[in-house]
């Protein structure tokens, strides 16, 4: 069935498409399991205000750049994984939805503004989910900001690659903070090759899996050396716990026994400005630091 769809639609010519009185892409469009997976030309569609999209919707639509609406203010709703997985070409989005699905933009490279409703991209207002699903975001690397604040569970590899990713702008300290607070356990490789990041705030983490900075950027880090790069401060609240697996060697920022030089970690009221200068978190199978007694004290910081 999807064969003859995508022939009658000649999947390889065909630029845009208007489907806008469709309520349903993906697992019910125009009957079960057709999708606009693979239509590499398409380049611009028109869809309903709160269309569902199951998986796959429009993976692999390479040349898609525009999604747009019969009026403004519209958005979609992600339903299934991987709805616009490897759309090369999108620069932006509007989505209703808080639960975002395993992989839904992974690899959009040009990927820039993830808004709430059409009409919102470039205002600051960025969606607000609650779960970020595997990959959801993976190698998204034009994307510089998204709102973490309500987000209770980010999954694996959920950012990794978003090398733009930075924050918010907070004008009143003239620096960008990506603040990830209501999460309580931070997945394997979740922020991995995060290299602009700065400052990140997890207020109320308790776990953070090994390897979920892996190539992020951390200072002393191989091939970052200059002053000023990689993670400058992170925030808890709370005394963590790093977990992973017990053969593992892999260290919580990727490579056993990297040195973490002048990276801010929680600090307290009563210890403002102090620095790790020279400060090892090592994955079990080293010698595995034991943050219940090592950082007992140090578990505020009022800077961020």
């Amino acid at each position: 069935k999807h064969a003859i769809f995508t022939s009658l639609c000649q999947a390889a010519k065909l630029e845009r498409a208007d489907v806008s009185a469709v309520p349903v892409i993906g697992n019910k469009f125009p009957f079960l399991g057709l999708t606009f997976k693979d239509f590499t030309k398409l380049a611009e569609i028109r869809v309903k205000n709160g269309v569902i999209l199951g998986g796959q919707a429009f993976m692999n639509c390479t040349a898609l750049t525009t999604v747009n609406y019969p009026a403004v203010g519209g958005a979609v709703v992600l339903e299934g994984d991987q709805a616009f997985a490897s759309c090369t070409s999108l620069v932006t989005i509007a989505t209703s939805t808080t639960n975002i699905p395993d992989n839904s933009f992974n690899g959009c490279a040009l990927l820039a503004n993830i808004a709430p409703a059409e009409g919102t991209e470039g205002t600051g207002v960025t969606i607000k989910p609650t779960t970020v699903g595997v990959g959801a975001f993976k190698d998204c690397k034009a994307i510089t900001d998204i709102n973490l604040d309500a987000a209770t569970v980010i999954k694996a590899d959920a950012f990794k690659g978003c090398t733009a990713l930075v924050g918010h702008l907070e004008t009143d300290k003239n620096r960008t903070v990506l603040r990830v607070n209501a999460i309580k356990i931070i997945e394997p490789g979740s922020f991995a090759g995060c290299t602009n990041i700065r400052f990140i705030s997890f207020k109320n983490a308790k776990k953070l899996s090994i390897g979920c900075f892996t190539g992020s950027g951390i200072p002393g880090e191989t091939g970052v050396a200059t002053a000023g790069e990689g993670f400058q401060e992170i925030e808890f609240l709370s005394i963590f716990e790093v977990v992973g697996n017990t053969t593992s060697t892999s260290n919580l920022f990727g490579g056993a026994g990297v040195t973490v030089n002048k990276t801010k970690l929680f600090i307290d009221a009563n210890q403002a400005g102090k620095e790790a200068s020279i400060f090892t978190i090592k994955g079990d199978g080293e010698t595995a630091v034991d943050c219940a007694t090592t950082f007992a004290g140090i578990q505020r910081n009022p800077v961020l």
